[in-house]
């Protein structure tokens, strides 16, 4: 994804149809609802999940009626699971530090059973990248049963993916920096010159370079010239 400079003038959203900068507000129609997310839309089936309530905030951290049995997510097989793994430590210890019985598990193949045998009280997510954000992880816990803390798992594919986040923003009119998001691919097939010399003529500098998913800055970086392009792509590709 590249993303245009912080500028009040510059006129938020996609292009219809491209995924660049969008025509004059004035002359753009007012926004459609943004549809609620549901298993049921669109003749689809869910899957029938615990009534268990998610614990509050509060709920979590206090002890004071008992403790809570609480599993911490972390680690994962990505790019960011050393940091997945400082903060899983460093939200049991705030955990047991409160008094609560607190067990740190990696998302593998023995999760589910575990989850199944033990029934914790909830669950704090502590993976970054997609295996604590796209949804997938939150969806096995409704699976089981299990309550746990953070976005739910209909609503975080939307926030995880960027071109998504930035089209339901725009769609709700609130001030989002033009963008463009292409695929690797397409600088393959159309030729890296002419697409970089149109972003450039179009969104103009600096540009913010990122992945469309992932998290913890990894592959963003900031073009402040059309030379800075090529390798902040490259970054942002690897």
């Amino acid at each position: 994804m590249l993303a245009g400079a912080l500028n009040p003038a510059a006129r938020p959203g996609p292009a219809p149809g491209h995924g660049c900068v969008g025509p004059d507000a004035a002359r753009r129609p007012p926004p459609a609802a943004v549809p609620p997310v549901s298993g049921q839309s669109n003749g689809t089936s869910s899957i029938p999940v615990s009534a268990r309530r998610a614990p509050t905030y509060d709920q979590i951290v206090s002890s004071e009626d008992h403790p809570w049995h609480v599993v911490v997510l972390a680690g994962g097989l990505t790019h960011e699971r050393e940091i997945s793994l400082r903060s899983g430590s460093r939200l049991a210890d705030a955990l047991r530090s409160v008094g609560h019985d607190v067990t740190v598990l990696e998302p593998d193949a023995e999760l589910l059973p575990w989850l199944i045998q033990h029934q914790p009280d909830a669950a704090a997510i502590a993976l970054h990248g997609g295996e604590g954000e796209n949804g997938d992880i939150q969806s096995v816990l409704e699976l089981v049963g299990i309550p746990y803390l953070g976005t739910s798992s209909r609503h975080c594919p939307l926030a995880f993916d960027k071109t998504i986040a930035k089209s339901i923003i725009d769609q709700a009119r609130l001030f989002t920096p033009p963008w463009i998001a292409l695929a690797q691919s397409t600088f393959g097939d159309l030729g890296a010159k002419p697409i970089l010399a149109a972003v450039s003529e179009r969104l103009g500098f600096p540009l913010m370079i990122k992945p469309s998913m992932g998290g913890s800055a990894l592959g963003v970086s900031v073009a402040a010239t059309p030379y800075d392009l090529p390798s902040a792509l490259v970054g942002a590709f690897a």
